[in-house]
């Protein structure tokens, strides 16, 4: 046993607390990722391609709109320096969130129609009129996992990941047999959400609800205080969102349902692994470097080459599965109606790899440099674009706009470890000053 735990401190490096975490998020999110794949064979036979394109949709919606929703406040929680400040910043957050989703609701209300148009959507979805129970629900887990970073004690948080993920998936299937169309699925997803919330909630974080301050002068006060940093984080977010569902966005407006569907589901299939390992570290590694940048910012810089080299090997056969996926995607799924769908894995598998091993380490903020990587991810946006309008009109098929964007994306995740790298020298030498002066 001790052998064994020897291997596995070599094997992902950091501190005590770092591997502590990172095993109860790993650990849950392994069980969820293997709930929710193993579900898939069945629920692409009691759903359609376009039944899929509808969650993968609502995903969009949901998505990009959580980052923006909070102000991003949960990103500046972790970095609070005491208990206090934490409660006062999740009130904000809420505060944030209530006046933001009063925008949204009355735009939703106001041009429900067009956006079905646009959205491709039928006259039958509900997806419009659930996206705010899901953007409220999505929204309270954000906030709530902060306050468990800040904590240093994810075990909750890897909780609330399978509570997520059996509630969707049992949904789902349930909601498959009854014929309810593509709603099912958008039901399930945001039924998901709903019980991580309660799970965070049961374990302690509703002492964050009672503890927050919601007082009208000091929420301004606290707003005009973190004003530049939330302006930064949710422009960064926006940005970042929008690069990682930028195939599916461009998707909805160049090709058909069924081929968002095709790429909604081996997307799922793909980043279901690799959320296994990345979430973990993401914010285990958070944990770790929001301290270690006031501290230690060399031993900051030794953990993150580490961390990216032990991620590149994780890639390798990652890579090998999602090149091979035009030979088993129709066998597993059905080759009748999901066909095609292997080649898009096939295609995205440069993005895939990106994610793998730059998406969970490089976090800027830690640095205080959130406009850097705004500008990083928004450059990268803007060309992948581009790239993947130009491919698609002038008539190529969707595997090879998808080819073309993904390897933009990853010369993207590139630029921002060089930029990362040059943040965290900065640094080193600010500290070496401060050292200085003091002596």
């Amino acid at each position: 046993m001790k052998n064994i735990l020897q291997f596995f401190s070599g094997l992902i490096g950091g501190s005590d607390r770092f591997r502590s975490n990172f095993l109860k998020i790993a650990s849950a999110n392994a069980l969820a990722q293997i709930i929710g794949v193993a579900s898939l064979p069945v629920l692409s036979r009691l759903y359609s391609p376009e039944d899929f394109g509808v969650l993968a949709t609502y995903t969009l919606m949901q998505s990009i709109i959580l980052s923006f929703i909070t102000g991003r406040i949960e990103w500046i929680i972790p970095n609070a320096k005491s208990r206090s400040q934490a409660s006062r910043l999740f009130g904000l957050g809420l505060a944030i969130l209530a006046l933001i989703m009063c925008v949204i609701s009355f735009v939703l209300l106001i041009f429900n129609e067009p956006l079905m148009v646009i959205l491709k959507l039928q006259e039958n979805s509900l997806l419009l009129w659930l996206l705010p129970v899901g953007i409220i629900a999505g929204a309270f887990q954000l906030l709530l996992q902060s306050y468990y970073v800040f904590g240093g004690n994810l075990g909750q948080v890897g909780y609330s990941k399978l509570a997520q993920a059996l509630i969707t998936m049992a949904l789902s299937l349930l909601l498959g047999f009854v014929a309810l169309i593509g709603n099912g699925l958008v039901l399930a997803y945001i039924a998901g959400f709903i019980g991580a919330v309660v799970v965070l909630l049961l374990g302690g974080g509703a002492g964050i609800l009672k503890t927050s301050t919601i007082n009208f002068r000091r929420l301004m006060r606290l707003f005009r205080i973190y004003f530049r940093q939330i302006m930064a984080s949710t422009m960064l977010s926006i940005v970042n969102i929008s690069m990682t569902m930028s195939i599916t966005m461009l998707l909805i407006l160049f090709y058909s349902s069924q081929i968002v569907g095709w790429y909604g589901l081996v997307f799922r299939i793909a980043t279901a692994p690799i959320g296994l390992f990345t979430a973990a570290i993401a914010q285990s590694f958070w944990t770790d470097a929001a301290i270690l940048a006031k501290t230690d910012p060399k031993a900051l810089r030794i953990f993150y080459i580490s961390s990216v080299k032990r991620l590149s090997l994780l890639a390798l056969p990652f890579a090998v599965v999602f090149l091979l996926a035009p030979f088993y995607i129709p066998f597993i799924f059905g080759a009748k109606e999901w066909s095609g769908a292997g080649h898009l894995l096939m295609a995205v598998t440069p993005y895939l790899v990106g994610m793998i091993i730059f998406s969970p380490t490089t976090h800027l903020i830690v640095y205080g440099k959130a406009h850097w990587q705004l500008v990083c991810d928004l450059l990268t946006f803007v060309i992948a674009v581009i790239g993947f309008a130009m491919v698609a009109n002038l008539g190529q098929e969707a595997w090879v706009a998808i080819a073309v964007t993904s390897i933009i994306l990853l010369a993207g995740y590139l630029l921002r470890f060089v930029v990362h790298l040059h943040a965290n020298s900065l640094q080193i030498k600010n500290i070496l000053i401060k050292v200085s002066v003091k002596r």
